[in-house]
């Protein structure tokens, strides 16, 4: 029996843009990192504020920009400023706990 293990999440995140662009989501590439996640790897994404949930893939943005921004035919469902839970399923060997941002997508100090 195979079990799916959600291994990343970027809980309460704020869009920071939405743009009618090629499709999916570009994402800071430091909250990448800290998250293990790689370009092109697929997404479940719920938009909190609209409502709506989809499943894009990753995009990375530049590292320290904060970006969360919402590509393609989403752009037209979300606004910046909505809030979104970003989360990745997978079967991996070793679970982390996932990162943890403060409002506005900012990572929280480590501790």
């Amino acid at each position: 029996m195979q079990h799916t293990t959600r291994y990343a999440k970027f809980h309460r995140v704020t869009a920071t843009r939405a743009l009618n662009t090629v499709g999916s989501v570009s994402i800071d590439r430091a909250f990448l990192e800290d998250g293990r996640l790689l370009p092109d790897e697929r997404l479940n994404v719920v938009y909190v504020t609209p409502g709506k949930q989809l499943t894009p893939y990753v995009i990375a943005g530049e590292a320290g920009s904060g970006l969360i921004c919402i590509n393609g035919a989403a752009a037209h469902l979300v606004q910046p400023g909505d809030i979104a839970i970003v989360e990745v399923s997978n079967n991996p060997a070793v679970v982390p706990d996932g990162v943890g941002l403060e409002a506005f997508g900012t990572p929280r100090e480590q501790q």
